[in-house]
C-alpha cells in the first residue's frame, strides 16, 4: 500500500480541526499515532490515491486499526483471543439500543449527539461528544463496558468518509 498522505483528527468539542498532510517519512506518521490521546486527537488515517486506506484510532495504549480496499468492506485488526467477546459486546449494545433506548433518545434535539450505553446494566446517558456521558457511567461502575452510538447516524465517527443519516426504519441489529 503506497501512502500518499495522512490525516489526523483533532476534535475541539464537536468540531474536527484536523489536517491532511503529505507523507514525507514514516517518522511523522509514527509521531502522529503516538500523539493520539483518545480525547482530542482520536484518529490517524493513512491514505492512498484510491479508496484504499488504513486508520488507527484511540490512544493511551488502546487502539482500533482497520484497513479497507474499497471503502465498503472493512478489515479490523483485533486481538484474536477477544474477537468473539468484542463482537458480542457490539451486538448486545445494539440490541439494548433497539430494545427501548432508541425510542427515548432519537428526538430532533438529540440527532447527532452520542448515547453511551453500559452494556452490563443497560444504563445510558446522552451528550454532545459522549465523553461526559462515559465519565458519568464509569463513575457509577468503574469497570463498566461502554458502547457509543451517534444518534440518528449509521456510524459514531467518520474515518475519512461520510456519516449518513439513517431513516426511522433503519435497524442496527435484528
Amino acid at each position: 500500500m503506497f501512502i500518499s498522505q495522512f490525516s489526523v483528527e483533532d476534535w475541539q468539542g464537536n468540531q474536527n480541526n484536523g489536517s491532511v498532510q503529505p507523507v514525507r517519512g514514516w517518522q511523522e506518521i509514527e509521531a502522529a499515532i503516538n500523539q493520539l490521546d483518545g480525547y482530542h486527537k482520536t484518529l490517524v488515517t493513512l491514505e492512498t490515491d484510491s479508496e484504499t486506506h488504513m486508520a488507527v484510532g484511540g490512544g493511551k495504549g488502546k487502539y482500533v486499526v482497520y484497513l479497507t480496499f474499497d471503502n465498503e468492506q472493512f478489515h479490523y485488526i483485533i486481538e484474536p483471543s477477544k474477537s468473539d467477546e468484542d463482537e458480542n459486546l457490539t451486538v448486545r449494545a445494539y440490541r439494548i439500543y433497539e430494545g427501548g433506548i432508541r425510542q427515548k433518545v432519537e428526538t430532533k434535539e438529540n440527532i447527532g449527539k452520542m448515547v453511551i450505553i453500559n452494556v452490563e446494566t443497560a444504563e445510558y446517558e446522552v451528550d454532545e461528544t459522549g465523553l461526559k456521558a462515559a465519565k458519568n457511567l464509569q463513575a457509577k461502575s468503574p469497570y463498566a463496558r461502554l458502547f457509543g452510538i451517534r444518534i440518528g447516524y449509521n456510524v459514531a465517527a467518520s474515518f475519512g468518509g461520510v456519516m449518513e443519516r439513517v431513516s426511522n426504519d433503519f435497524r442496527y441489529c435484528d
